[in-house]
């Protein structure tokens, strides 16, 4: 990385160097004209770190950041662009532009490109700017948790990185009329780090994963999505709420602001049926709510009264009777016997029972208990006393 980084320094257009060491600056230029057409690296993953305190500060590229505002921030339909300033991303700008019409950019990044809301404008871009892409979606996403943690198996990079992985080959091939053509390839659930890295060496290369019919073709939707593409009819249910100037004149609440700021949005939303959640999941996890419309009074005031009641458990959580389960502990125990450094649960998982620690057990608990989840996790307490 070291020499993309000194790379996009040579991408800036002025610096302290051009204008006080002008010899230096002559190997500068003359690198800068260079014909380079085959990038690869595996740029870090860092945003926001401005300190001079921080781990790895980010050096400030204007031009660069520019270039990124102009494609992929005006490309995108994201409020908040500050992801788009990444430095992989900054890497991928700057190497499809270093290439020019001809060439290959080869990176192992963050895939988090991949999905995220706030890359939609680099995904539209990079199907505009290349003619063939290869990406191969090693997961690992670790800021995940529960089932979906688990699904996303090992880190390939070990315990030092918590971010998902993806090896991209980027092609612009001016020979070819068609553009944006997209092969991917997902490593799979639950594989471990050296699964995932022993199918990396075992296909080897593209043709390895040719040859096996490994790639799936993918044809973006308008949204922009290459993965988990949304239900359209969505859209003919009442948004919530719109923000700015827009044509849309139905729409639950006329105002649109960011209100109290809770961080407990999941937990402010009404939570819909079943099958509205199945089937809008990747509506749902990219826009805000919208609300069906229903065919009687009596549905409406039934979805109302139950929305409601949900909405009270959620607020006054903290102010529910906790459960009766059968607690095993000491008669007065001490600060010692709360000590716990890794709960589990009773013979053969049996979740009605959980050992807090050697001198505390709970028992009876109701597994219905396990069926309230929230982002992804339970929010069952053992709170002995």
């Amino acid at each position: 990385m070291r020499e993309i980084d000194r790379e996009g320094q040579l991408y800036e257009k002025d610096d302290l160097i051009s204008r006080v060491l002008v010899d230096n600056s002559a190997r500068r230029t003359r690198q800068k004209k260079l014909d380079i057409r085959v990038v690869v690296a595996n740029p870090p993953y860092s945003v926001g770190q401005g300190s001079q305190n921080d781990n790895n500060q980010n050096v400030a590229y204007p031009s660069l950041d520019e270039r990124i505002a102009e494609t992929y921030g005006a490309r995108s339909t994201a409020v908040n662009g500050r992801l788009l300033y990444d430095s992989y991303v900054r890497a991928i700008r700057w190497a499809s532009d270093r290439v020019g019409e001809s060439g290959i950019v080869g990176f192992v990044t963050n895939a988090g490109f991949i999905e995220a809301n706030t890359a939609d404008g680099l995904r539209r871009c990079l199907v505009d700017e290349f003619t063939s892409l290869y990406v191969f979606h090693l997961r690992g996403n670790q800021r995940t948790s529960g089932e979906l943690s688990r699904k996303e198996g090992g880190k390939v990079f070990g315990s030092g990185s918590r971010a998902p992985v993806a090896i991209s080959i980027l092609v612009k091939n001016p020979k070819t009329k068609e553009r944006g053509q997209i092969f991917f390839r997902d490593v799979g659930d639950y594989r471990s780090r050296e699964e995932k890295l022993a199918a990396v060496g075992g296909f080897g290369s593209i043709a390895g994963i040719s040859a096996e019919e490994g790639w799936t073709r993918i044809t973006p939707d308008e949204h922009g999505d290459w993965l988990k593409q949304r239900d359209e009819s969505y859209g003919s249910h009442v948004v919530l709420g719109v923000k700015g100037k827009s044509n849309v004149s139905l729409r639950l609440f006329q105002s649109f602001s960011l209100g109290v700021g809770t961080n407990r949005d999941a937990w402010a939303y009404i939570l819909h049926a079943v099958d509205y959640r199945e089937r809008y999941a990747d509506n749902l996890g990219k826009e805000l709510p919208r609300i069906p419309r229903v065919k009687a009074a009596t549905d409406f005031w039934a979805f109302s009264k139950a929305g409601r009641a949900l909405g009270e458990l959620h607020v006054g959580y903290e102010q529910v009777p906790e459960y009766a389960a059968m607690i095993d502990a000491p008669a007065s125990p001490t600060g010692a016997h709360y000590r716990v450094v890794k709960m589990k649960f009773g013979k053969g998982k049996d979740k009605s029972v959980v050992h807090y620690n050697d001198f505390i057990t709970v028992r009876e608990i109701p597994l219905e208990a396990y069926d309230y989840v929230v982002n992804g996790s339970t929010r069952s307490r053992v709170a002995p006393t």
